[in-house]
């Protein structure tokens, strides 16, 4: 991983912003990172099976999906929503 990305997740669990992240990257079918950080509950380190909310983490990948769309020319960002 990279360390810059690390320390700003270290940063963030002294912090209290969050107790432990999973981090997996993939292309193409071949893993990039696979690891863990901190813990899943007080005195129990995360491990990459366990299981996490998203909460608004499901936001970029809906606008991932959308520049996706876009790019295939299946979204027309100009288009309105509805007609009257």
């Amino acid at each position: 991983m990279l360390p810059s990305a690390k320390d700003i997740i270290q940063q963030g669990i002294a912090d209290g912003l969050h107790t432990g992240v999973q981090i997996y990257i993939s292309l193409k079918g071949e893993v990039i990172v696979d690891t863990v950080i901190g813990e899943a509950a007080p005195g129990r380190p995360m491990k990459s099976d366990d299981m996490t909310l998203w909460l608004s983490a499901s936001k970029p990948v809906a606008a991932v999906g959308a520049a996706q769309l876009w790019e295939q020319g299946k979204l027309d960002l100009d288009a309105p929503v509805a007609t009257t």
